[in-house]
């Protein structure tokens, strides 16, 4: 989580947020009078849970893509970071044969 919102300081807000939207609504649905103003809060509060969790996020790395550790940051930026050998198929190294 703390990787799509960026710090700790903002996945914990969210979370925080969340969670008292939701004790709102549950707390305003017990008095008949305040029933749909508990349930509208509630869909508010569903609809910013689905925002939080499906919105796009920039800093993720798309799937395959090498995500640099923090000793290699700055060898990766400059160009000169070793790549790893290939590894040969185990088709081609005379393994994994049908037979």
């Amino acid at each position: 989580l703390i990787e799509r919102f960026g710090s700790i300081g903002k996945t914990i807000l969210s979370i925080w947020l969340v969670t008292l939207v939701f004790a709102v609504s549950a707390v305003l649905t017990v008095v008949d009078a305040l029933k749909p103003y508990g349930y509208g809060i509630g869909i508010v509060g569903l609809i910013a849970l689905l925002f939080l969790r499906y919105r796009k996020s920039p800093s993720l790395p798309r799937t395959g893509e090498k995500v640099p550790q923090a000793d290699e940051g700055a060898s990766i930026a400059a160009g000169t970071a070793p790549h790893p050998p290939a590894a040969p198929s185990p088709r081609a190294a005379g393994r994994g044969e049908i037979r």
